[in-house]
């Protein structure tokens, strides 16, 4: 163990300490993080903050869960091994090889496959707040990014450059406002419009706030990296699908489906008004210990640079302020069952992972029910000129 440093102590609520908040009489549940084996100590001074070596830990392929003793976490964190060690070598390798055999295609594949969600957020952390202190090291995980299913700056850029900024505003280029958000069809168009249109998108969003430097690196990140795959796929095929363009097809549509169920349930009163108006928060599920607490949206939209092993007491301090603004929670849920909730109108299932923060009894089934369907409903511009006033609407070109 290294000594201890200035930061805030490493133990972090678990996910699944709202069992504590809902029922007292069980005991409050914590997650360590301050554990650093001595083998690595030696790293540790590298860390703006201690909290982070989760995140190292998934720059160093180091086989070990700092979660929870689950299973899955578990297998997971044994199964993750970091594209520096393992899959940064393998996809030179594709890249080199004019007839790549099935089994190192497979492979490659199941690689990416099961760390993939869990490297986008270590990016997410990253880009959020930089875990290092020597900014060349803050690029590695981000420099990883083409053979991780994206593309350099891209991400960075229209997440918090662009999504933070607008907040699922009208201006944002991925608001979900406009589309009724348990329809697949709708579904499948806003996918489809990032997938296609955000190369064109997001630089003229730049150009027109006059920020060309941001354009530029969308030139050389976006269309240099799909460029590049696109000239190998000429003459290795296989090659460029297994290294890129599948894993770029499957990030995409996961990125598109996490935002979209994220902002699927918007407050109908007041859809402008922020994380607790236009995001959901999901608790107790493992996906929040695999992915650095993910699941607390509307809070990390309340405060995008609140260090992620902090928002969980983040939401049980907003507790009341949650439920007097008719946030939405889930409980055990991943964004994956939320969506293919939505998509198959599976609204009991919904209202039976949905939690109540209030006090006293609950409201029943049907009443949760209806209200769900409610946030869901797609929004047209006379319904935002209703509720705000063509005046304050001014700025979206109303």
């Amino acid at each position: 163990m290294v000594a201890a440093s200035s930061n805030p102590p490493a133990v972090v609520l678990d996910a699944n300490v709202l069992d504590g908040v809902l029922h007292p009489e069980k005991p409050l549940v914590y997650t360590n993080v301050d554990h650093i084996p001595a083998v690595l100590s030696f790293l540790a001074p590298l860390l703006k903050d201690r909290r982070d070596f989760p995140v190292l830990v998934l720059h160093l392929a180091i086989t070990r869960t700092y979660c929870t003793s689950s299973l899955l976490v578990r297998l997971t964190s044994m199964l993750c091994v970091v594209p520096k060690v393992t899959l940064l070598p393998s996809a030179i390798v594709l890249c080199l090889t004019n007839r790549p055999s099935f089994i190192h295609i497979i492979l490659h594949i199941a690689g990416i496959a099961v760390l993939v969600q869990r490297y986008m957020l270590g990016l997410h952390v990253q880009v959020h707040r930089p875990i290092f202190y020597n900014k060349v090291l803050n690029m590695w995980l981000p420099a990883l990014a083409p053979i991780m299913g994206s593309t350099w700056f891209t991400y960075a850029l229209h997440h918090l450059k662009m999504h933070h900024i607008e907040d699922n505003a009208p201006s944002d280029l991925s608001t979900t406002m406009f589309y009724q958000r348990d329809n697949f069809f709708h579904f499948c168009h806003y996918f489809l419009r990032f997938l296609l249109f955000i190369i064109i998108e997001l630089p003229i969003y730049f150009l027109k706030k006059r920020e060309y430097s941001k354009v530029g690196m969308l030139a050389f990140g976006e269309l240099g990296v799909l460029l590049f795959f696109g000239w190998l796929a000429t003459f290795r095929l296989a090659s460029a699908i297994t290294v890129f363009w599948a894993p770029f097809a499957a990030v995409r549509f996961g990125m598109m489906q996490g935002n979209w169920v994220q902002h699927s349930f918007l407050e109908r009163s007041d859809p402008l008004g922020g994380g607790l108006q236009n995001a959901i928060t999901v608790v107790e599920s493992e996906y929040n210990e695999r992915c650095f607490n993910d699941g607390y949206h509307a809070c990390h939209h309340l405060n995008p640079r609140r260090h992620w092993t902090e928002l969980p007491g983040d939401f049980i301090r907003r507790k009341k302020e949650i439920h007097e603004s008719n946030a939405v929670t889930f409980k055990g849920q991943t964004y994956e069952s939320v969506w293919w909730a939505l998509m198959t109108h599976n609204y009991d299932y919904l209202a039976s992972v949905y939690v109540y923060l209030g006090e006293g009894e609950a409201p029943s089934k049907e009443t949760i029910k209806r209200m769900l369907k409610e946030k869901t409903k797609k929004f047209e511009w006379d319904d935002l000129i209703k509720i705000y006033g063509k005046q304050k609407l001014a700025k979206f070109g109303v």
